[in-house]
């Protein structure tokens, strides 16, 4: 069988001092990447305000299914590779690394070349088929030509991977560039649209691509061709590049899923307006992608012990739901003020990102239990997961869409990740033998509950200065919330 979920690296001579070095590092290195991917929402806001309504839907439309061609190109070949370092590693042969990472780059860009090309020669007869809109012909066949510097990015990046060092992932994909777009993005947006904006994207991933050549270069040993190549190498670079392929396309695709069928059914600037809500909506999941990655080696060295095991992934459970549920609560009083910056008539929608909050609460707490169930035997488990979560997606928001426009489609994505974390809570519970939530997880939740409905009830008496009002009320709430979190050994109920 070909298609199979890859093993993972993970270094077992790990002791206590170093799972927490490692912790540490690890969060820090994230966090910091993070913060900065922070500048994503910055451009958006910019480009929403220059080129209005129907142009920016336009660009969220092409754009994202861009990034979904792009995993056609990749063909997962960013995991494979990283696989394919290991083995190389655990054999002696460190001094094939670089033929096989250049030679899965050169079969990317090759294959990212060819669909740039098919895409651009089709380009009217695809955005008919998905859209229904013929007037993103000619964007969608000039962004096709972000499929091979974006390849190349992705494949170097994933290479890089095994050294276990994020630095210049974080420096590449979190500063560079979204740095880069930013900056040359505003500088070109003004005065060319979104011609502007494909230049500021293709300038970003040709840096990127370049900085992670170089580092891929210094990182390992100097080029040197195997003897000879099996078959049996080639079909286990395919099977573990399949799965990343598998689990990639998914997760982008349940991202996107919900503003491609408002571009098919709804109008451009619903797809803006919603697009607009659902980007601020994602940014709580940065939680999880800050504790996700160092995960595994932490659960490894403790996962023969039952009790020590359930007190950790308990206290993620409860950090993760705590820091979210800051974030949602600012949402709660300010969303309205962050919607406005795209422009006007974006604010009259804030409903609709209280909506897509609760959807990303669940991705984000009940997400964290799919890495522990990866270092439990089952690796698959994402992967269904996320089948699940895109076939009921596109159930319910074909069901509601037609009738309820954008809400229904933000209760769709919310009610299919619920349902689908609800899954998750039941797997890991029968994997595991024990309930992932403890007492105290339920209570700040309640405690978050309470102090939001009593502030609403402050609010809803409010009539004037509201602008002032309305940012006293996010202090009060957040220094009441994080009391908690300050002072935790006063406040052990909750933490």
């Amino acid at each position: 069988m070909i298609f199979r979920a890859p093993y993972t690296y993970v270094h077992d001579n790990m002791n206590p001092l170093n799972i927490s070095l490692l912790l540490r590092r690890g969060v820090t290195i994230n966090g910091l990447g993070t913060l900065c991917k922070f500048l994503r929402p910055l451009y958006l806001i910019f480009f929403a305000r220059f080129l209005g309504k129907e142009q920016f839907g336009i660009y969220m439309l092409i754009f994202g299914f861009t990034e979904l061609l792009s995993k056609i190109s990749i063909a997962g070949l960013n995991g494979g590779v990283l696989h394919k370092v290991g083995d190389l590693e655990q054999l002696n042969r460190e001094r094939e690394t670089l033929f096989w990472i250049h030679g899965s780059a050169l079969f990317g860009i090759i294959l990212s070349i060819l669909l740039a090309s098919l895409v651009s020669i089709l380009s009217e007869d695809i955005v008919m088929l998905v859209f229904s809109n013929a007037k993103l012909s000619e964007f969608l066949s000039l962004y096709a030509w972000l499929l091979p510097p974006m390849t190349l990015s992705r494949i170097y990046m994933g290479a890089l991977r095994h050294k276990m060092n994020l630095k210049h992932e974080v420096l590449s994909g979190s500063v560079l560039e979204p740095g880069v777009t930013f900056f040359v993005g505003i500088a070109l947006v003004q005065f060319l649209g979104l011609e502007g904006v494909f230049i500021a994207h293709f300038f970003a991933y040709c840096i990127s691509a370049g900085y992670l050549i170089y580092f891929n270069q210094k990182s390992y040993l100097k080029v040197s061709f195997p003897s000879s190549i099996s078959i049996d190498e080639c079909r286990k670079l395919l099977s573990d590049s399949l799965y990343f392929f598998g689990i990639g396309s998914l997760n982008l695709l349940k991202h996107h899923l919900d503003v491609f069928v408002i571009g098919r059914l709804l109008t451009l600037k619903d797809v803006a307006v919603y697009s607009a809500c659902l980007e601020i909506s994602v940014l709580i999941k940065k939680v999880r992608l800050i504790l996700e990655p160092i995960l595994m080696p932490v659960v490894k060295s403790i996962k023969d012990d039952k009790n020590e095991l359930k007190k950790q992934i308990r206290n993620v459970l409860v950090y993760s739901s705590y820091f979210s549920l800051l974030a949602i609560g600012f949402f709660c009083f300010q969303g309205d003020f962050i919607l406005n910056l795209f422009g006007d008539g974006y604010s009259e929608n804030h409903h609709i990102l209280l909506i897509l909050l609760m959807g990303q609460y669940c991705f984000t707490v009940f997400g964290v239990l799919e890495t522990t169930m990866y270092m439990f035997g089952e690796p698959r488990a994402a992967f269904e997961q996320n089948i699940l979560l895109v076939f009921l997606s596109l159930t319910f928001l074909f069901v509601l869409v037609p009738r309820f426009g954008m809400i229904g489609a933000a209760i769709a994505s919310s009610t299919a990740s619920f349902l689908v974390g609800s899954v998750n809570v039941w797997r890991s519970y029968k994997l595991k033998n024990f309930f992932p939530f403890g007492k105290k997880f339920f209570h700040h939740v309640g405690f978050f509950i309470f102090l939001v409905a009593m502030f609403f009830a402050i609010d809803s008496y409010i009539s004037s200065y509201r602008f002032f009002w309305d940012w006293i009320i996010v202090f009060l709430f957040s220094s009441m919330y994080l009391l908690p979190l300050l002072f935790r050994k006063k406040f052990q109920f909750f933490m």
